[in-house]
């Protein structure tokens, strides 16, 4: 077996031999107040005998300001609902009078929790998304969670929703 320097060596010879002949630099410039964080939590909440229920993202912009953009790049989702149901997590922008874009979002199921009649099946994601939503359009963005295999019991979803907002270009 060769000495550890030697591979290392050997190592940083093929790294130094496989980079790029040349870095170009690139000046950001950012105006104080041009990206705003943004975090929002949706509530869902299926009562016995309900199968979906929809709620929209906040409006924007806030204040007057003009146009903005939101960009969502993280969605965690975290559902509870009667055992031998499935979650179905949906996220739509609805504009007027045009055909909803549906981004189907999944879940992975990672056990149980009470006993019983009372048991739920535990249903989460973090999801890396880039969604956007600009305030001057018409419609409206939206998550949706249904259930399927009954609608006895009751049974929640908590979607969080972060980005940033920044002026519409």
């Amino acid at each position: 077996m060769p000495p550890i320097s030697l591979v290392a060596a050997v190592c940083l010879a093929f790294l130094a031999s496989t980079a790029p002949a040349y870095a170009q630099s690139v000046e950001v410039v950012r105006l104080p107040g041009d990206i705003q964080p943004f975090e929002d939590q949706v509530f869902l909440s299926l009562s016995n005998g309900e199968g979906s229920e929809s709620d929209p993202l906040p409006t924007f912009p806030r204040g007057d300001r003009s146009p903005e953009r939101l960009t969502i790049e993280t969605i965690t989702i975290e559902v509870n609902l009667p055992l031998g149901q499935s979650p179905e997590v949906r996220y739509d922008t609805a504009r007027d009078g045009a055909t909803p874009l549906v981004r189907q979002l999944s879940l992975t199921r990672q056990g149980t929790s009470g006993s019983g009649a009372d048991a739920k099946a535990r249903w989460t994601a973090t999801l890396p998304v880039r969604l956007y939503v600009d305030s001057d359009a018409p419609g409206q963005s939206r998550f949706l969670f249904m259930r399927s295999g009954g609608t006895l019991g009751t049974a929640s979803a908590t979607v969080t929703a972060s980005g940033y907002i920044t002026p519409k270009p």
